[in-house]
């Protein structure tokens, strides 16, 4: 009896044995594999990109063609794409068997903001997109008068005005969902109100509090019924809220 309990141990032991090494082998096969030329890189497929070239993305990863896919850290990847102005989120992953996959969803550039000769792309979190001296864009509302404190490519704006600026923000974005965005032309932050320049040089002095879709819609309306008597040179006051008055722009409006 004692016997056969010690050829079953036996038995067990050597098949447990024989078990551990087949998961060896197997487990060292597959490292030797992944770790062969079969996995060098060959190829990069950039998707999502429309503001951000390609090769720019390719040089932010640092990623180097031949080197095997694997021993790259794809989060490091990530974070070092990221550091581009315009790059909201990004993702990265291996392909089998020679391929890494970057896909990117950029950030939209939402206005500009005019500050000392300065066009400041900003998206529509403020983040500073990219700064021109030389050109803007004509399909972007202007933002004027913002009053910045410190502003650096890729950073959020650091402004004292900053209720006004959120304010300003919140009418662009409604102004986008009601389909209004083209009677934009500039927003101005420099009165103690905040006041719209229509594409037609109509100023308007809106309301602090009113829901910004509701008045931009109130806002259209009203700018058509202008438009059909062909009166331009007016101010839109918009402040109380429901209640709209138009008078000449040489009448003097107090604050």
């Amino acid at each position: 009896m004692n016997n056969k309990i010690i050829r079953k141990k036996l038995l067990l032991r050597k098949t447990t044995t024989i078990f551990l090494f087949i998961i060896l082998f197997v487990l060292w096969a597959c490292y030797y594999f992944m770790q062969s030329d079969f996995f060098e890189l060959r190829e990069v497929l950039v998707t999502g990109n429309s503001v951000v070239e390609e090769n720019v993305v390719v040089k932010l990863s640092e990623l180097e063609f031949g080197r095997n896919i694997f021993k790259y850290n794809l989060t490091n990847i990530e974070n070092s794409i990221s550091t581009h102005p315009y790059v909201k989120n990004i993702d990265v992953r291996r392909k089998l068997f020679n391929t890494i996959l970057i896909d990117i969803t950029e950030r939209k550039e939402y206005a500009i903001i005019i500050h000392m000769g300065s066009n400041i792309y900003i998206d529509k979190d403020a983040k500073i997109l990219k700064a021109d001296d030389s050109y803007f864009k004509q399909n972007l509302p202007l933002i004027t008068s913002v009053e910045l404190l410190d502003f650096r490519v890729g950073e959020y704006v650091v402004v004292s005005n900053e209720n006004k600026l959120e304010r300003a923000l919140q009418i662009i974005q409604a102004a986008k969902v009601t389909e209004t965005i083209n009677l934009l032309s500039e927003i101005s932050l420099r009165e103690e109100n905040i006041r719209i320049i229509t594409v037609d040089g109509i100023e308007v002095i809106v309301s602090a509090t009113e829901c910004p879709v509701y008045m931009m819609l109130a806002l259209e309306e009203i700018l058509s019924e202008l438009e059909s008597i062909n009166r331009k040179n007016v101010i839109v006051d918009m402040r109380n809220d429901g209640v709209i008055t138009v008078r000449e722009r040489e009448v003097q409006e107090e604050d």
